[in-house]
């Protein structure tokens, strides 16, 4: 959600400062070297706070909880924001409201996306404009407007039948320094 997008937007880069001179097997910044100055931010602290009503069941007052499966849980804000920053790919099948978060996440993030648009919800989202200032109201309106929002995308289809409720086009970006042949 725009929450949650926002408090990583404010933390990655004050964690990437931190951890610049710790590099992994991949190239990044070693996460695991969030340092004392990073968990001491204001940013860190909200994210803390954020976290821990998530876990706790307070949710947003519109998505209930971030609970991972029992086996799976995330405990601590720390450990949570650990593995946000080493995402290498956000993904969005039918992301419903979620779909910019995706594209957002994986700007601030710096790594590709794949999702799979479907709903528009045009009064849930009335900022959305193209380039002529038109709202984006359709489904191929909600391609063009995603398309703007993160020009280097390309498209694809999946393998199945377009329908109203099952959409087969995906919008994706490559891995900096990777190209692809499909773009439509």
């Amino acid at each position: 959600d725009e929450d949650f997008v926002d408090r990583v937007r404010c933390l990655v880069p004050q964690c990437r400062r931190c951890c610049s001179n710790h590099y992994g097997d991949d190239d990044r910044p070693d996460t695991d070297v969030i340092n004392e100055h990073v968990r001491e931010t204001d940013e860190y602290l909200a994210w803390k706070q954020y976290w821990d009503r998530c876990r706790d069941g307070g949710g947003d007052g519109n998505h209930g909880n971030l609970k991972a499966p029992p086996d799976n849980e995330i405990i601590q804000a720390e450990e949570a924001l650990k593995v946000i920053l080493r995402i290498k790919l956000v993904v969005g099948f039918h992301p419903d409201q979620g779909t910019d978060y995706c594209v957002e996440l994986a700007e601030i993030l710096g790594v590709p996306f794949c999702i799979v648009p479907c709903c528009v919800f045009p009064s849930e989202f009335p900022n959305r404009q193209l380039s002529s200032g038109e709202r984006v109201r359709t489904y191929s309106q909600l391609i063009e407007y995603l398309k703007l929002k993160s020009p280097e995308a390309k498209t694809a289809f999946l393998n199945f039948h377009f329908t109203e409720t099952a959409k087969n086009l995906v919008l994706y970006t490559c891995p900096s320094g990777e190209n692809s042949t499909t773009n439509t």
